[in-house]
């Protein structure tokens, strides 16, 4: 018999409501939106996206493209990884989002704090969202969790 599994994601903040998933291998994509599909039931997120290799982004979108309501793509931390506005480009086309729901910010924490200022703000501001969702590598969601929770 299977022991239990936890959720495939943490609870970065809790008010706005941020979650982070570091995922490693692409499949752990289709985990992570089922479980928040079950656990967050209705609950539309911003997505926040970056990806190391232009082909790494078309299975995560897919699978998680029923729960979000918007997506910020970013840069990769590594040198070699895809700008966010090429990424934003392919996602279009894989997801079929229309152009006011996908937004490019330069850098990750960037992206973190436009998403949280947002979701602080005037939610009637035509975003969607109610919630960010984080899902990544897990340096970058090291990284998120530093711009959440900076060293005081």
């Amino acid at each position: 018999m299977d022991a239990p599994r936890g959720p495939s994601y943490e609870l970065g903040h809790h008010h706005p409501l941020v979650v982070l998933a570091a995922v490693g291998d692409l499949r752990n994509f289709e985990r992570v939106a089922a479980d928040l599909a079950r656990d967050f039931p209705g609950e539309r997120f911003i997505g926040i996206v970056s990806a190391d290799r232009v082909d790494d982004i078309d299975f995560p979108l897919r699978a998680l493209s029923i729960l979000l309501a918007e997506v910020i793509f970013t840069a990769s931390s590594v040198p070699s990884g895809v700008q966010g506005t090429i990424l934003a480009s392919r996602a279009l086309d894989v997801i079929g989002m229309g152009q006011d729901f996908v937004f490019t910010v330069p850098r990750l924490g960037d992206a973190v704090r436009y998403a949280l200022d947002k979701l602080a703000g005037e939610r009637s501001d035509a975003w969607e969202g109610t919630g960010v969702v984080v899902v990544g590598p897990p340096r970058h969601v090291d990284e998120v969790r530093r711009v959440l929770h900076p060293a005081s």
